[in-house]
Order: C-alpha cells, then structure tokens, then sequence
C-alpha cells in the first residue's frame, strides 16, 4: 500500500485479517504524523522527506507489526511514540524489527519500549546521529 506524502491520518484504519502474509505499508511524511489504526500489517517503511524539525510519529492503535524501516531526510530526530497503545511501548505493537539506517541526514531516532509488557526482543538498528534507545523485557539487540 502507497498513499501520497502526508495523507495518512489518525482516523484511517488498515485493517488486514491475515497474520500469514508480508504485508508493506509504505508511508511517507514531512513532519510530525499520527498513523489511524493498523491491523497486521506486518511491515511499515516510513520514509520522510525534507522534516524540517524533530518528528514523532505516533500509532496507538498498531497490532500486528513486525518490522518499521525508516528511511530519507531530517533536520530533527525522528521520534517513534505510542506504538501499541501507550507511551513507551512500542513492543507491545508486536514489532521486532526497527530498522533506521535509510536516513541519509546526521540525525538519530528516538525509541523507548521501556514500559512495554512484550517480551519478545527488539533488533534496533539505529540511524547516522545521535540515537535515544531504552529497551523492554525481552532480549534487545541495539545496533
């Protein structure tokens, strides 16, 4: 799935019934962006383009994934917030895979699984600056 720079919202639902399959969802944002619901979409590539500042990208109501590829231009961290449902826990939205080294730009992601109840280990592959990482319960393998 593609949809157009910035058109993706807090309000869309993508919503897939299989848990077999390797769906993509291809995002791509200029600033601070807030994704709807997603249901077994297993991957997310988030590309950003031109941010001009710090950008947290936040999904509350994430289920399903296992992988966000983040790739493109920053001037600011790019922030991932509220995957799975709350504040730092981003392991609960089943991701495993977050992978950051596709930014082209000297800036860093910020990712905190800290308050999540998973306990399936995340591979974190961090981006060229300077990265902000805390772990979860499980097994975590920082790169």
């Amino acid at each position: 799935m593609v949809g157009a720079t910035n058109t993706i919202a807090a309000g869309d639902s993508l919503l897939d019934s299989s848990t077999l399959d390797n769906d993509v969802l291809n995002v791509a944002v200029t600033g601070a962006t807030a994704l709807g619901t997603i249901r077994n979409i297993e991957t997310i590539n988030l590309t950003t383009s031109g941010a001009t500042g710090a950008s947290a990208i936040s999904a509350t109501a994430v289920s399903g994934l296992k992988a966000i590829n983040i790739s493109g231009t920053a001037v600011g961290n790019i922030t991932l917030n509220n995957f799975g449902g709350g504040a730092n826990t981003i392991g609960n939205s089943g991701v495993t895979t977050i992978d950051a080294t596709g930014l082209t730009t000297n800036v860093g992601i910020v990712v905190n699984s800290s308050a999540s109840t998973a306990t399936a280990g995340l591979t974190i592959k961090g981006a060229f600056g300077d990265d902000q990482i805390t772990g979860g319960l499980g097994a975590d393998i920082i790169n």
